[in-house]
């Protein structure tokens, strides 16, 4: 029988730094791990176990959608009554749950016999781990089209900044501004998309793209205008968003620049069974 065993919810003592901390920064990411003697080092012939994984969002966004399979245990020696079980929407970490979620989830499975004279059989299998998330980017940028008069008075535009991510495996690593001061001033950026993660990228769509408080019209690097869903092929984990917007101000300012995209990701995991008489 397949048991959803708990949910611990991350919301204990709070210290200062949990009040001041920004959890969207950095790479972070839902961790599996097998418990510990969960299955046990050496089964047994004709004996129940367990294969017990814990999962631990420490994202800076909620887990949804997940979806576990086990892979590639071989039948001829062992009965894994559910190789595929769902879990409930996990909470990422965040001022009020500075822990983030935590659930375990229970595979339970019988041992066969050996075959003949074997003393033992050692085979790896796989876990393989499926959900949806979100990614927010936010950061002030200084706007200046007056690229000629270093002397405004105003802010001066960086032409490149670089991020250490956003509390997520798919991360912003880089943004390029590049400014037209012509007539009609426009200014383009260049999002470097890229996993930081340990699993793969299946796919990630833009949800907003702003600058202030403006819609920002952008496209998928060599993708057509309004797809706005990039797969990801297993090599190619990277990719570049154009976006530009027209200005209409001539002198400099400070606003935001804001992104969000959903996207569904991919982890696995290599495990070992070992089945003794």
């Amino acid at each position: 029988m397949v048991l959803l065993t708990i949910i611990l919810l991350g919301c204990g003592p709070m210290n200062d730094n949990g009040l001041h901390h920004n959890y969207q920064q950095g790479v972070s990411e839902l961790n599996v791990v097998v418990l510990e003697n969960l299955p046990p080092k050496k089964i047994f012939q004709n004996s129940d176990f367990s294969i017990v994984l814990q999962l631990d969002n420490q994202a800076a966004y909620p887990v949804t959608n997940g979806v576990v399979n086990l892979l590639g245990i071989d039948s001829t020696y062992y009965d894994v009554h559910t190789s595929s079980q769902s879990f409930q929407p996990l909470e990422g970490r965040s001022i009020i749950s500075p822990n983030g979620d935590t659930i375990f989830l229970d595979f339970d499975a019988s041992a066969k016999e050996l075959y003949q004279n074997a003393e033992k059989n050692e085979q790896n299998y796989f876990i393989k781990v499926q959900y949806d998330s979100k990614m927010q980017f936010s950061d002030t940028i200084c706007i200046n089209t007056d690229l000629y008069n270093l002397n405004n008075g105003g802010c001066l535009s960086e032409s490149t900044k670089s991020y250490s991510g956003q509390g997520a495996p798919i991360a912003i690593s880089r943004v390029e501004q590049i400014t037209n001061p012509g007539s009609n001033k426009r200014i383009e950026f260049r999002f470097f998309i890229e996993n930081r993660g340990s699993g793969k990228i299946l796919k990630a769509t833009l949800t907003n793209s702003k600058l202030g408080t403006k819609e920002m019209p952008c496209i998928f690097q060599g993708m057509a205008l309004h797809e706005f869903t990039k797969v990801f092929e297993p090599e190619t984990q990277q990719v570049v968003l154009v976006c530009s917007k027209e200005i209409s101000q001539s002198e400099s300012y400070q606003t935001t620049l804001s992104l969000s995209f959903d996207y569904v990701y991919e982890l696995s995991k290599q495990e070992r069974l070992t089945l003794v008489k």
